[in-house]
């Protein structure tokens, strides 16, 4: 049973390239590894959450994975100094 921190669970079975996707939003700096028993688990950086909260206020994005498929074209856009491409 998971504990009392919200997390999002995706199985890369089930969503294609997602792994790809994650391993391109690590280079970003949006997320970083903290993998346990070789079971793949990434946190969040704070400037990206504080970036997600607000594209989410804004009614830009709906989902985590819709972020990550941006991050993989290079094009989320720049919020507040946070963001945008490469």
């Amino acid at each position: 049973m998971p504990g009392t921190i919200p997390f999002f669970t995706y199985y890369h079975e089930d969503h294609d390239e997602l792994l790809a996707k994650l391993q391109i939003c690590e280079h970003y700096g949006a997320i970083y590894d903290i993998r346990r028993n070789q079971v793949p688990h990434w946190n969040l950086s704070e400037d990206f959450a504080e970036y997600l909260l607000g594209m989410y206020a804004d009614g830009l994005i709906g989902s985590f994975e819709q972020v990550a498929t941006c991050l993989a074209n290079g094009n989320l856009r720049e919020r507040n100094g946070v963001g945008g491409t490469a």
